[in-house]
């Protein structure tokens, strides 16, 4: 799912309100803000931990990235992303 709209419109609130009802009805939720994940990723990647890592998201029903398409993403963050979409919805295609 895809939240857009103005700035101060409500997208976080909804985001987060939909995360707190997937967690009430016992679903796994993680929240992130995009820019964060991808450096804890990359983090992940030299100090060793990238498959507990990637494990500790492979368990998440729902995945929230807040601040998605603020930045440019380079090929590395955009594999990366491919990678986790991949790992939590295998058959989706984009």
């Amino acid at each position: 799912m895809l939240i857009t709209g103005a700035t101060g419109c409500g997208k976080n609130f909804l985001a987060s309100a939909l995360g707190h009802q997937a967690c009430s009805q016992g679903n796994k939720v993680l929240y992130f803000n995009t820019q964060k994940l991808l450096i804890k990723t990359k983090m992940s990647r030299l100090d060793g931990s990238f498959l507990k890592f990637f494990d500790k998201l492979a368990k998440a029903n729902l995945l929230i990235l807040d601040d998605f398409g603020l930045s440019h993403l380079d090929k590395k963050q955009q594999m990366d992303l491919m990678e986790i979409k991949l790992l939590l919805h295998p058959t989706l295609h984009l």
